[in-house]
């Protein structure tokens, strides 16, 4: 059976999206583990929190296959911003990496990256949504990975209620983890 060049093609980009962003979410959160709020990095610890989980939850958002009129209004809004947000969150990796981790280089890299992306959902290009899908699937498990890193904190000082509260937000991220994973799947066909 041979496969057509335009399913190779999305495959082939999926997977090279994929490896980048994994890179560039694993190398972020290694980094912020062990970091205090007063560390000189913190604002950017934070940031990244933000992104991951701000982004698998909108790539939820922009998937989610229902008829409530709630998500069809805010399903075009979330695919702009879910591509927004992903072209930035690698922009302010890649152009902070590639200048010896200089700030300001990450932070126009990110502004650049994310207009980018920005313009590109407009079009509502396949190929990029699929990208985009893909790298909200590795944030929100970059995110899951952070929850639980937090859970077992809370848990190894005996408090329940933060260990409990942040295994909960684990399972969810895992969860949307493998929502936006079978999206992916789905567009592969």
């Amino acid at each position: 059976m041979r496969l057509p060049i335009k399913y190779i093609s999305k495959i082939i980009f999926v997977v090279v999206v994929s490896i980048l962003a994994f890179d560039a979410i694993a190398t972020m959160l290694f980094g912020s583990l062990g970091k205090t709020t007063e560390s000189s990095e913190w604002n950017y610890i934070l940031t990244l929190y933000i992104f991951l989980a701000s982004l698998g939850a909108i790539a939820l958002i922009a998937n989610l296959k229902t008829n409530l009129t709630i998500f069809k209004i805010f399903k075009p809004i979330a695919t702009v911003l879910s591509a927004t947000l992903s072209f930035a969150l690698l922009g302010f990796y890649y152009g902070g990496s590639t200048t010896n981790n200089n700030p300001q280089i990450a932070i126009i890299t990110a502004i650049a990256l994310g207009i980018v992306g920005t313009i590109f959902s407009l079009k509502y290009n396949q190929f990029i949504i699929k990208g985009v899908t893909s790298i909200a699937s590795i944030a929100a498990y970059g995110f899951a990975f952070y929850a639980v890193t937090n859970a077992s904190a809370y848990f190894s000082v005996a408090n329940l209620f933060g260990g409990i509260s942040w295994g909960i937000i684990c399972l969810i991220y895992l969860s949307i983890t493998i929502n936006n994973l079978m999206n992916i799947s789905n567009q592969l066909n």
